[in-house]
């Protein structure tokens, strides 16, 4: 505290008691000057004792206190400079997150195609096994047929050759059975 602080509440003080003491006259008018004039004294080496012994404790506490205000402000300075370089990082980020998002969606699209394109060689490819194995399954099917119908006819033949043995044919006859089995052959192939 300084001097001229403390002065000034000395004599605040003092104003104050003379106006108390006017309000409650003292029996002598003397001793209102007397009493005045010790109860000031008394505030004021009082007042001395006080600011001896508490200036330096009161001092060092002030200025530890305004030190740590001024490390306060400092730390919030720097706190708001971090955060206004994290604002700006997040604001760059945001700005990006649509060409991101782009090349995101870019990337999914083409990953996309890909597996379309993969699953359509294999249905491809699934699809001309199948066709192969169909195929094998005709052709075993149609050799079959051939087969039986060589059976067939071969049946036919001993049965007109049987109809020939048991009876004669004439040359008439034996065109007809030329003719019906070489349509039957046709017809095989």
């Amino acid at each position: 505290m300084h001097w001229s602080t403390s002065c000034i509440i000395a004599t605040g003080l003092v104003r104050g008691m003379t106006f108390c003491h006017r309000l409650l006259p003292p029996a002598e008018a003397h001793s209102l000057w007397k009493d005045t004039l010790w109860q000031t004294a008394n505030f004021v080496i009082l007042l001395a004792v006080l600011v001896y012994f508490l200036r330096k404790p009161v001092g060092r506490y002030l200025h530890r206190r305004s030190q740590k205000i001024k490390q306060d402000i400092d730390l919030a300075r720097q706190d708001r400079k971090e955060a206004q370089a994290r604002l700006e990082e997040i604001k760059g980020k945001l700005s990006r997150l649509d060409e991101e998002l782009s090349a995101f969606k870019k990337g999914i699209l083409q990953e996309a195609q890909r597996e379309r394109r993969r699953i359509l060689a294999e249905a491809k490819h699934e699809a001309e096994e199948l066709l192969k194995a169909t195929n094998k399954k005709i052709d075993s099917e149609v050799k079959l047929a051939r087969r039986r119908l060589r059976e067939y006819i071969a049946g036919l033949s001993v049965e007109q050759a049987e109809k020939v043995l048991k009876g004669s044919l004439t040359d008439k006859d034996q065109e007809a059975l030329i003719k019906k089995y070489l349509a039957k052959l046709e017809e095989l192939q």
